[in-house]
């Protein structure tokens, strides 16, 4: 099967919402290739994303990602993208995604990304050391400064009961 849009489908959202988990999902299903950002990050760069926000900050680390970006919009041999949660909110990364490709918000609570999240024992660099608590309020308001830029995708989406099938009626 085909995108059914005929364009890269490239998801956006909050950290624990699916990104990485659908654009698998969706290119096993489909065909086609399926890319993490931050992956492919860390295996252009030679580190891993907490080595470089530990030796480059965050804004180092947004540079890594801007360039990463354009190289993979550009190289247009990507089918499914899976940004990181910040990726659409900063320099002309969204606008690039919204020319791209179809841009798609993966919608979910925060007490859903905090389950998915304390459940992966991730170490997420911007989420690490945090309590459950710490965890859910630095979720809900790293969401509120997000929002605004995820509204702006194509699409939204809510993960609950998403399907292949809510993706083909794109």
């Amino acid at each position: 099967m085909n995108i059914p849009s005929g364009r890269p489908f490239i998801l956006i959202g909050m950290p624990g919402a699916g990104k990485t988990y659908w654009a698998q999902r969706l290119a096993a299903a489909w065909g086609g290739a399926a890319l993490d950002l931050d992956a492919e990050i860390a295996r252009i760069s030679g580190t891993s994303i907490p080595e470089i926000f530990a030796s480059q900050g965050e804004a180092g680390f947004r540079k890594w990602e801007r360039e990463v970006l354009q190289a993979v919009l550009i190289s247009g041999k990507t089918d499914f993208l899976a940004t990181g949660g910040g990726t659409p909110c900063h320099g002309n990364n969204l606008a690039q995604m919204q020319a791209a490709g179809t841009v798609i918000y993966l919608q979910a609570p925060v007490a859903v990304l905090a389950r998915r999240i304390l459940s992966d024992g991730d170490t997420r660099p911007l989420l690490a050391g945090c309590s459950e608590t710490e965890l859910l309020q630095k979720l809900a308001s790293t969401l509120v400064a997000r929002e605004p830029f995820y509204q702006q995708a194509h699409h939204t989406l809510a993960v609950e009961g998403l399907s292949e099938t809510t993706f083909a009626a794109l």
